[in-house]
């Protein structure tokens, strides 16, 4: 046997050495005009995915909340030391003259006093934060303005066919000068003002309503993607996008896409609002301007339950309310609602909303998984 095997060795190795040899001789291949056939059908794939969703997307320019602007004013250096807005009038202008440096020579006698270069002009400047500056000649002009406020800009979609918008952000309706309505600009060309319908805390959603139409209604009814999709993700503030491998705690905010051009949901570092969840908040955004929803009686939190899975913590129960009566204790986790997985606050704030009358509600206590009923009934 020991021969047997050594002779099939003997035989294997010289083998080896000579296609190792042979391959190594191979010239390399040419280079070709689609060096990356992959790629390239890779990125024909990606492009035609974007230019089907992109008709029914927009950025919106939001206003600025009014603790920020509350929080600019304060720190106004005008505000913050009292400054007489008189001081910052026209920069004022100084002569100055430039140290003359003497150059030595090498001939005797021949050497000659200090030389005073040309005296240049200087500009001291007072800044918007209070500081001054001595600035160059000809240097480049300061631009920037400390402490300035500035707008942030979200992406949405176009939810329906009468010109709702709906963007992943929470806006408060005060916030929103009524003369001055917001401006929505899709990403496939055009622009138009949109007033606001509704917003609701909870799922951090805000709907609006164009002056006219523009764009096409989104393919907003995906899922949440399973661990491992491929998916486009396309930045909050509308300026990129990327194909990513979906995990279940994306720490971006982003629109999700997926593979077949459905709008599945909004990321939040780590959170995701499901498309299908969001609806029913949606909907109620826009008959009643603000949601309807039931109220189940538990103090929640994110939490990892024993098996490994994202739930919602039942922190407190409130007495004689629908969760109460159901029989949900203190220390459970909430897995789902209506059958729906509720992972997040976001999802578990959209499920209630959906809810009406019995409604199952699955739990983890302990090592045993159970399914009790609720009576959710709106507020």
């Amino acid at each position: 046997m020991y021969l047997t095997r050594l002779g099939w060795f003997t035989l294997i190795v010289p083998l080896l050495t000579c296609g190792i040899a042979v391959a190594q001789d191979e010239p390399r291949p040419e280079a070709s005009e689609h060096p990356a056939p992959t790629l390239e059908r890779i990125n024909i794939e990606t492009q035609a995915l974007y230019d089907h969703v992109r008709p029914g997307l927009v950025r919106v320019t939001l206003p600025v909340p009014k603790w920020m602007t509350q929080l600019g004013n304060n720190d106004s250096p005008l505000n913050k030391w009292d400054i007489d807005p008189n001081v910052l009038g026209d920069p004022a202008m100084v002569n100055t003259v430039i140290t003359p440096t003497t150059q030595p020579t090498t001939a005797a006698g021949n050497a000659t006093g200090p030389a005073t270069q040309p005296a240049e002009r200087w500009s001291v400047v007072q800044r918007p934060d209070g500081t001054v500056e001595i600035v160059a000649p000809n240097a480049a002009p300061y631009d920037a303005v400390i402490g300035a406020i500035v707008a942030p800009r979200t992406l949405g979609i176009v939810y329906d066919d009468q010109g709702h918008v709906v963007i992943p952000v929470y806006v408060e309706k005060d916030s929103i000068d009524p003369q001055h309505p917001l401006m929505v600009v899709a990403l496939a060309g055009g622009a138009a003002k949109a007033k606001f319908v509704g917003s609701d805390r909870q799922t951090n959603i805000t709907v609006l309503k164009l002056e006219k139409t523009l764009g096409r209604k989104a393919d907003f009814r995906g899922n949440k993607p399973n661990d491992g999709s491929l998916v486009l993700m396309l930045s909050q503030g509308g300026d990129g996008g990327r194909l990513g491998v979906w995990t279940r705690s994306q720490q971006e905010r982003a629109m999700v896409v997926d593979v077949r051009g459905q709008v599945s949901g909004f990321a939040r570092m780590g959170q995701f609002l499901d498309a299908e969840l969001a609806r029913p908040v949606i909907d109620q955004l826009i008959k009643y301007g603000s949601v309807h929803r039931a109220l189940l009686g538990v103090l929640v939190t994110e939490a990892e339950a024993p098996d490994g899975r994202r739930a919602m913590h039942v922190d407190q129960v409130r007495a004689g309310s629908a969760a109460h009566d159901a029989g949900i204790r203190e220390g459970d986790f909430i897995l789902s609602l209506a059958g729906n997985p509720v992972d997040d606050l976001p999802n578990f704030a959209a499920a209630i909303s959906a809810g009406k009358g019995p409604t199952d509600i699955q739990i983890l206590r302990g090592e045993q998984t159970l399914q009790v009923q609720v009576d959710l009934r709106p507020k």
